[in-house]
């Protein structure tokens, strides 16, 4: 219940101090300070709360937060697995911290890699790491959107954390309000960090003090990224996501030679992960190629995300050391990334037969009125011209096979009769030039 009240209070307050949108910049530092106020505030009226419910031994229900920001930013399809603009605005926030979304990518589908920052953020906040977006989640998102609406947030907006929450009073006098401790980094409970690199993506073991462990997939930005610049981006990514200086980490982290690896299965996982991504990422290249080019690509992207769905259960199958299964989930992922490819060069190809058949009848149809007014020319002189009617009728008829092919989607059928039009028509044009 007190914390519930908390995330209340919390977002009431902020609701009311920062909600009016503002045309000038954020000044975030004035902005931290303002927060850090409002927090101190908030902790003194819990602690008044707690005092009145131990007084007067009534339990109070604990208030809802959904809908405290008016307006409904957000609607209500916020579930895993959906596909909308509310889902891309939550991920552009998210991805401002890459200790919250390192993946940061605003595609607005609410995948796994979209719910493990939905927990991060709920744990920055101190909300219930459920992965979903609750009612408390939803509110506190929706301030943020309220005092930004226009998606531009300043550096360092979900860096601020709240404090501990107070130690309950047991007696009815107030105490006073408990100043905010600042979190300071230590890199205490990491013990020790290896990585190995398989061309853009970073397999990296994370060892803890408490024995425990973890394996993390870090995903180079840079696809022509040197050994030197993958490193220091590993690093930063880890720095962010233990909130520990650069430093610390290289106090502990060891880059693995790849020829020093033996594991066969999780080198071939590695190798199926890195050929996946690649096949991925050309298929986004060849999809904005045709997109810019006025093509149809829908059913292209739609085979891409059924594409990033699979690698994503790969990575999961991965980090669960499941190698078999990420190969298999991997190679399918490749492949359709590949059919993906295949269906825009198919489109292209279409394109451009269909563009020789739209010239080769064009090509026919001239020659055919050139021929006409040749003929009517040689008739009116009193020429023969019976030979040449004959052979231009055969051309019509072969122009009129061409057109229904061309209609039914035949075009290289469609090139071959307009062609031999075409030829039949000059044939009655030189016929007549001899008579002449």
């Amino acid at each position: 219940m007190f914390k519930q009240l908390f995330i209340f209070l919390f977002v009431v307050t902020l609701s009311f101090v920062t909600v009016a949108p503002r045309a000038e910049a954020v000044d975030i530092s004035s902005a931290l300070k303002r927060m850090d106020a409002i927090i101190t505030e908030m902790q003194s009226l819990r602690a008044e709360f707690a005092s009145l419910v131990i007084s007067t031994g009534q339990s109070t229900p604990s208030p809802t937060v959904q809908g405290v920001v008016a307006g409904g930013i957000l609607g209500d399809d916020l579930a895993f697995g959906s596909t909308n603009n509310d889902i891309k605005k939550i991920q552009a926030l998210l991805a401002t911290d890459p200790a919250i979304y390192p993946y940061g990518v605003a595609s607005g589908f609410f995948g796994p890699k979209t719910q493990e920052a939905i927990r991060m953020f709920q744990s920055r906040f101190d909300l219930d790491t459920v992965g979903v977006i609750g009612p408390s989640t939803r509110a506190l998102l929706e301030v943020f959107f309220a005092t930004y609406p226009d998606g531009k947030y300043p550096s360092g907006i979900l860096a601020k954390t709240k404090p501990a929450v107070a130690t309950p009073i047991t007696a009815p006098p107030v105490p006073k309000p408990v100043a905010q401790k600042t979190k300071t980094s230590s890199n205490n409970n990491l013990d020790e960090i290896e990585v190995l690199f398989n061309g853009r993506i970073a397999r990296t073991d994370v060892s803890f003090d408490n024995g425990d462990e973890k394996r993390l997939l870090i995903r180079m930005e840079d696809d022509d990224g040197d050994e030197d610049e993958y490193e220091d981006e590993v690093i930063e990514n880890l720095a962010k996501r233990y909130k520990v200086s650069e430093s610390e980490i290289e106090d502990v982290i060891t880059f693995v030679d790849p020829d020093s690896s033996s594991d066969s299965d999780e080198d071939d996982a590695d190798d199926a992960l890195n050929d996946a991504d690649d096949a991925i990422r050309d298929a986004e290249d060849e999809i904005e190629d045709a997109d810019d080019d006025g093509d149809d690509v829908d059913w292209a992207e739609d085979t891409l995300d059924e594409a990033k769905d699979l690698l994503d259960e790969a990575e999961e199958a991965y980090d669960d050391e499941d190698y078999d299964e990420a190969v298999d989930l991997a190679e399918e992922a490749e492949e359709l990334a590949d059919d993906a490819i295949d269906r825009i060069d198919e489109d292209e190809r279409s394109d451009s037969d269909e563009d020789d058949a739209d010239d080769a009848l064009n090509d026919a149809d001239d020659a055919i009125r050139d021929a006409e007014d040749e003929i009517e020319d040689a008739d009116d002189d009193g020429d023969d011209v019976d030979w040449a009617e004959d052979t231009l009728d055969e051309a019509k008829d072969l122009l009129d096979e061409a057109e229904e092919a061309y209609d039914d989607e035949d075009y290289d059928e469609a090139v071959d009769l307009a062609e031999e039009a075409e030829e039949l028509a000059d044939d009655a044009i030189d016929r007549i030039d001899e008579e002449e």
